[in-house]
């Protein structure tokens, strides 16, 4: 089964206008990754993420889902999020994926303060 892997920032760092928060994704063998979907705090995404420099940039993405879809694969999953209007708190980001052989993955999630 795909994998999903946190890279930065760690696990309770604070998150301010424009931060960038990282994952990995990876699928077993010659099968690719070719869904990713978020949720923050349980909740599909109000709005597209990408960041101007990952794979999911070139990925046709759903509102109504939270997922990123590229048949060619997604090898990075880079987020940058302007949290300026976000309540002060804890948010809980949660990545799920699935490979070209429609294998899933666990949730691989994290949790960052807004401040």
């Amino acid at each position: 089964n795909p994998t999903v892997s946190w890279s930065s920032p760690a696990a309770g760092s604070t998150i301010t206008k424009d931060s960038s928060l990282s994952a990995t994704p990876a699928a077993a063998g010659s099968a690719k990754v070719t869904s990713a979907c978020l949720t923050i705090n349980g909740q599909i995404p109000d709005q597209d993420y990408s960041s101007g420099g990952s794979s999911i940039d070139y990925a046709t993405w759903d509102a109504g889902t939270g997922c990123w879809t590229d048949a060619y694969g997604l090898s990075s999953l880079i987020l940058k999020a302007d949290t300026t209007s976000w309540t002060n708190g804890d948010y809980t980001f949660a990545w799920t994926v699935t490979d070209s052989n429609g294998r899933g993955s666990t949730t691989a999630s994290r949790t960052f303060r807004n401040a």
